[in-house]
């Protein structure tokens, strides 16, 4: 079994992602450092070619993670939803401060554990960003919402996130 890390950036336009994520590639390191673990990175315009290698790679042994970082969080909300609910199932979903809130879908049965890293201060400058909530449809998992307090580029930096995140990998099976 192979756990399969898909991974979207944030960014004001998407491709600044590599940019002002950087704190997402310390846990894409971390991660892939793990034994029987892959992690594809990608901006969150890319979310349609995130989806598509996701359907090319994903094997039935394999595991399917998604994680979002602000624009990457309401994306991987939509990658979910473009998903057969009968044929693909996202193992877990983890969201850093997702935004903004109006991109982001309630997510269904396909998703087996979903947490969100949810920002209760969401400011960059004097620009309000994160804050968005997760939510599901009648027929989707709980979600385990994590109270934050930060400013919203801190939370791709925060280790004790990033340590919590690495569990919850380890634990799917």
């Amino acid at each position: 079994m192979t756990k399969r890390v898909y991974l979207l950036f944030g960014g004001i336009w998407s491709w600044d992602g590599v940019a002002t994520s950087a704190g997402m590639n310390i846990l894409a390191s971390k991660l892939a450092a793990l034994p029987d673990v892959v992690v594809k990175s990608y901006s969150w315009a890319d979310y349609k070619r995130c989806f598509a290698d996701q359907n090319r790679e994903v094997t039935v042994k394999d595991k399917m993670i998604g994680i979002g970082y602000s624009g990457g969080g309401p994306h991987m909300t939509m990658i979910a939803n473009m998903m057969s609910p009968y044929r693909e199932v996202m193992d877990l979903m983890v969201l850093y401060d997702p935004s903004p809130p109006q991109w982001m879908q309630r997510i269904h049965g396909n998703v087996k554990r979903a947490v969100c890293y949810q920002n209760e201060s969401p400011t960059w400058f004097i620009y309000p960003l994160g804050a968005a909530k997760l939510e599901a449809a009648s027929d989707g998992p709980k979600i385990e919402v994590v109270p934050l307090n930060m400013n919203h580029l801190a939370v791709q930096y925060d280790t004790v996130l990033h340590d919590k995140t690495i569990e919850y990998v380890r634990a799917v099976r």
